[in-house]
């Protein structure tokens, strides 16, 4: 009798071991530009902003947004680990998210392990595309929290195009966050303010990073007013792979640590397989405090301006050369063909350090090219990009 008791008492623990360790089942959410917030969310009756999403969803949740306009979002609800919350564009570049005069920046993110992926996000008359900002209650500041945000596959363009007058240090994607990621996505003319203001001299940026540990790759940026990828305040640890940048105002990438926030050098970063082209001045720059752990590798700087081409105060540099990296047709306002045409000196001429496993489109990477992707323009405003064949 007394073992039947101990059998049934086993019993009763293992199934409320096993239903405590059941995940509720996640949901998937729509929003439409003839949905209603006051509609369930669903296929049949989606919501009409994504704000009106964030206010319901639950880690491990995705948010799919059909084509069409919408004014700019803020989102403050979190995912985890082993559930991020996933806000997705149905058509990839069909649902625009925009700046408008009640917010400056198109997407103001709170929010720690959400993916925002296939968007199209612009502020010509805002100061930022995308914002990380740190939980409501730290406010902005350099105290480490975690985020591991993903920006992925994006069109982001035309910030402060339209020169609004309170205009401030434009950047198209400004992050503060642990393990934020920005790849594949596609960035373009973010102009300067055309003024100096009280914190920020006339600068504008494609990517602004301050923070431990981002992983930028396989972006394709032009036509910045100032630098296109920035690591400043508290950046390190980062790995910056398989980027084209050109026609930059001045720099092409400028990594270091300095001002507020920092408390110690910009280092152990990996700088791979980039290839820059027409920056007003170096390609690629090491700036105030930088530690002698980072890696320079494999990267092609063509036209330089006045000076270096590679400014490396502190890391280590391999592979680096100036040269034309051979693309069938460029062209600087983002109109020409951006394959490697056969021949090119970029193919096979990466490193596998710090490469991303996929390309521009998500196809899987082959080894150790430099930029090997093929990248054309032929119709609307979509690059189409694949792997170029060996």
């Amino acid at each position: 009798m007394l073992w039947g008791v101990v059998k049934c008492l086993v019993l009763v623990t293992v199934l409320l071991q096993a239903t405590a360790s059941v995940a509720p089942a996640a949901t998937t959410y729509y929003v439409s530009p003839t949905g209603s917030d006051a509609a369930a969310g669903t296929q049949d009756a989606p919501f009409r902003t994504i704000n009106k999403a964030d206010t319901v969803v639950a880690p491990g949740d995705t948010v799919r947004v059909l084509p069409g306009a919408y004014g700019p979002v803020t989102t403050f609800r979190a995912g985890t680990p082993t559930a991020r919350i996933r806000y997705l564009s149905e058509t990839r570049w069909a649902a625009t998210i925009q700046a408008d005069s009640t917010q400056r920046q198109a997407w103001n993110n709170y929010a720690a392990y959400i993916d925002v992926q296939d968007f199209e996000i612009t502020a010509p008359n805002g100061n930022n595309a995308f914002v990380n900002r740190p939980p409501v209650a730290k406010g902005w500041g350099y105290d480490e929290f975690p985020s591991f945000v993903r920006v992925v596959g994006n069109h982001i363009h035309d910030v402060s195009t339209g020169h609004p007058t309170n205009c401030d240090g434009p950047v198209a994607v400004l992050f503060l966050g642990v393990g934020v990621e920005v790849s594949g996505n596609l960035i373009h003319d973010v102009a300067k303010c055309g003024f100096s203001t009280p914190s920020n001299p006339d600068d504008a940026y494609a990517i602004y990073g301050e923070m431990r540990g981002a992983t930028i790759q396989n972006n394709i940026i032009y036509n910045t007013g100032t630098h296109g990828i920035v690591a400043w305040h508290a950046a390190t640890e980062w790995v910056v792979s398989n980027n084209l940048v050109f026609k930059t105002g001045r720099a092409g990438m400028v990594l270091g640590s300095g001002e507020a926030g920092s408390t110690g050098p910009f280092d152990r970063s990996t700088v791979s397989n980039n290839i820059v082209i027409d920056p007003r001045e170096a390609c690629i720059s090491e700036v105030g405090r930088t530690g002698s752990s980072n890696r320079y590798l494999n990267n092609m700087c063509f036209r330089p301006g006045p000076g270096k081409a590679f400014d490396i105060q502190t890391g280590s540099a391999s592979g680096n050369v100036v040269g034309d990296p051979g693309l069938v047709d460029y062209r600087g306002d983002g109109s020409g063909d951006y394959r490697l045409q056969a021949g090119s000196s970029a193919i096979g001429a990466g490193t596998t350090m710090g490469a991303p496993a996929t390309d521009f489109n998500g196809v899987a990477a082959g080894p150790e090219s430099m930029w090997g992707r093929m990248c054309s323009r032929p119709r609307r405003r979509q690059l189409r990009c694949r792997r170029l064949p060996r």
